[in-house]
């Protein structure tokens, strides 16, 4: 009995020692349940981790990756296939280029007897040895004045028939014969034309005439390399002259050619060699105006001259003005500028022993005063000046230091006067595009004569 109760006590101390070990390990398989949940989501976003990163780092499934590789293969193929094409696109386009040249020129094809070779109208025969029809000849005009000479061209343009030339040809002229190389004189014309800043004129023909050019279309593309001849015609002459150059391209209004000297005077016409048709007009280069004592009128004859082809294939902005305001213009600034020479050159006189000493220079210029004095003899204010040297050298003073003055002061102030006049109208933006500059010019150079003179004047007190 003793030992029984020894047993059920040991067996209670082991059911309760099995019992705490049970949930010390249920305990333990929960933690390591929990930790093994952890672990797989652990597990879990490292493979979204990895998956993602391999998606930046271009990975992707075998099925993808396949389709992708065939269609890398499939567009290597059409690669291939397209490298000839591509060489074939650069011969294409080149050819396209020159057929693109090839069509402006077929642009200005002939529309009648252009050139001499070509059939036309009965009678209408190229002269013996010309590059040029006889129709094309005798639409070429020349135009002569009292101050200088040049050519110009006959051309139909919108229904009408105009003269074409050049502004620098026109300028400087009081008297102008205007006849075709034919020997027809023109007469009747409407309004001068002209264009700013650039070296051309033009007037509607009211005259009946027979012969005309045609002009390039204003968007017709000139093609470089293209064969031209400048027209021109010797001073008393009546046959037509050609010389032949190539276009090179277009610097803003003008055609480079491969000459830069033409015999052919200025306003005559450049043509087309196959068509004929006008593609600009021989003009002079613009430049700014000279000084007062170098400037010279717009009458140079030389043979040989730097010249301006201002294109046609171009929308031009004409201008209406008179013809006999413009040619009057040069005179008016002609004969203001003989004014301010001569008041510059009063004001450069000094007095020695009484007397005007006329052989010193005109302060500013190369030049001597009596030059000038000897280009104005006929103005009293020079037979003045004249009389007082002559009638003093080589006879005794007889004034006094105070009338000497006093009558240097009157001939100063008479030279005051006469460089006064004309200032106030001397409106230099009314004048045409083509004098304006020299208008400008001549009015401050007046205006710094007035100042000499003004300063003598102050010295003679």
């Amino acid at each position: 009995m003793k030992y029984l109760r020894i047993a059920t006590i040991v067996l209670g101390s082991l059911l309760m020692s099995s019992c705490k070990e049970d949930e010390a390990a249920k305990q333990k398989i929960t933690e390591l349940e929990d930790t093994i949940l952890i672990l797989q989501s652990e597990k879990v976003g490292l493979e979204a981790d990895v998956l993602a990163y391999k998606a930046k780092q271009g990975g992707m499934d075998a099925v993808t990756a396949k389709a992708l590789t065939d269609r890398k293969d499939a567009l290597e193929q059409q690669v291939q296939t397209l490298l000839p094409l591509e060489a074939k696109v650069r011969e294409l386009t080149l050819q396209n280029e020159e057929l693109k040249s090839k069509l402006a020129a077929a642009t200005m094809t002939p529309t009648g007897a252009a050139l001499g070779g070509v059939a036309g109208s009965t009678g209408d025969v190229a002269p013996a040895g010309s590059d040029i029809s006889k129709a094309v000849a005798d639409s070429f005009v020349s135009v002569e004045g009292d101050q200088s000479s040049g050519g110009g061209f006959l051309a139909a343009q919108d229904g009408k028939v105009y003269l074409y030339t050049a502004a620098s040809i026109l300028s400087g002229n009081q008297k102008l014969t205007i006849r075709t190389s034919g020997g027809q004189s023109l007469t009747k014309f409407a309004a001068l034309e002209l264009c700013e800043g650039v070296d051309i004129a033009r007037m509607q023909v009211l005259d009946e005439v027979q012969h005309k050019m045609e002009l390039v279309a204003a968007d017709a593309e000139i093609p470089n390399s293209v064969a031209v001849l400048a027209l021109g015609m010797a001073k008393g002459s009546s046959v037509v002259s050609t010389e032949k150059a190539n276009v090179l391209g277009v610097d803003g209004n003008a055609l480079q050619v491969d000459s830069s000297y033409l015999q052919s005077a200025a306003g005559g016409p450049v043509i087309h060699a196959i068509s004929g048709k006008v593609l600009g007009v021989i003009s002079k280069a613009i430049s700014a105006p000279k000084t007062l004592w170098q400037y010279q009128d717009a009458s140079d004859a030389s043979g040989q001259q730097q010249v301006i082809i201002n294109r046609l294939n171009k929308t031009i902005v004409w201008k209406e003005t008179k013809i006999g305001s413009f040619i009057s213009e040069s005179k008016v600034l002609r004969e203001f500028d003989q004014v301010t020479r001569l008041a510059l050159a009063v004001s450069s006189i000094s007095l020695f022993e009484g007397l005007p000493q006329t052989e010193t220079m005109v302060s500013g210029a190369s030049v001597s005063v009596q030059s000038v004095l000897d280009q104005h003899k006929d103005k009293p204010l020079v037979q003045a000046i004249t009389k007082w040297k002559a009638d003093g050298t080589g006879k005794k003073l007889t004034m006094s230091e105070a009338d000497i003055k006093k009558k240097w002061r009157g001939l100063l102030s008479e030279s005051l006067s006469m460089a006064q006049r004309g200032v106030a109208e001397m409106n230099a933006p009314q004048f045409s595009w083509y004098h304006r500059a020299w208008a400008e010019s001549s009015l401050s150079e007046r205006k710094d004569a007035i100042v000499d003179i003004n300063e003598a004047l102050a010295a003679a007190k």
